[in-house]
């Protein structure tokens, strides 16, 4: 019985300390391994934005507007095609397809250049969300798009 109340106990101290434990070295930043320092300083890098380009989808999310999250995931992107950045991208797209972007013909330019440069996710087809975007579209954007 005394065994059951002290592990009961415990349990919920753990995991209190587990967490703050594990937020402390998120608050540091990234943890180098490697010995490499360049390579922890590139890492380290591209953590601090990503974790920018997460914010900026989060918020993104909130109003509507992914234009920030896209060009933070496009900027990692341009660091050695950094898997960080075609992570955020696929959220994107994924969120645009859910029409989370409330520009539709903003949403439509940005996933026909994607095609475009011959991007690419697993389990992501973008003719799929180009579908989803044409449904919400008006009849002006309809028009506009055609353009594009």
């Amino acid at each position: 019985m005394a065994k059951k109340i002290l592990i009961s106990l415990c349990y919920p101290l753990s995991i209190l300390f587990f967490c703050s434990y594990s937020n402390s070295f998120a608050q540091d930043g990234y943890v180098c391994v490697s010995g490499d320092l360049q390579a922890c300083a590139y890492e380290s890098d591209s953590l601090s934005i990503y974790i920018k380009g997460r914010d900026a989808y989060d918020k993104g999310r909130e109003v509507g507007d992914l234009t920030q999250a896209r060009e933070i995931g496009y900027q990692l992107l341009a660091r050695n095609n950094n898997k960080n950045g075609r992570v955020l991208l696929k959220m994107i797209y994924m969120e645009i397809r859910m029409g989370g972007h409330k520009n539709n013909l903003q949403s439509y330019a940005w996933v026909k250049e994607a095609i475009g440069r011959g991007e690419s996710y697993s389990r992501l087809d973008f003719d799929t969300v180009l579908n989803a975007i044409r449904k919400r579209m008006t009849q002006d954007e309809l028009i506009a798009s055609k353009a594009l």
